[in-house]
């Protein structure tokens, strides 16, 4: 949830502030993509890295 919110206001804010269109926006981009895959795998139960195949503790 942190993620999507950071990025929430950081996209506003870059375009507020006047910062070109390059590769400073996957920073906001990465954050709610993030964010928003994190939510998903606590909505569903799932865990990619446990997917991959590494034993994590429940």
């Amino acid at each position: 949830m942190t993620g999507v919110v950071a990025g929430l206001v950081l996209a506003p804010t870059f375009y507020v502030t006047g910062v070109d269109l390059g590769l400073v926006w996957l920073i906001p981009l990465g954050a709610i993509g993030g964010g928003g895959f994190a939510i998903f795998e606590s909505w569903a139960g799932w865990c990619i890295v446990r997917a991959m195949g590494f034993r994590t503790p429940v």
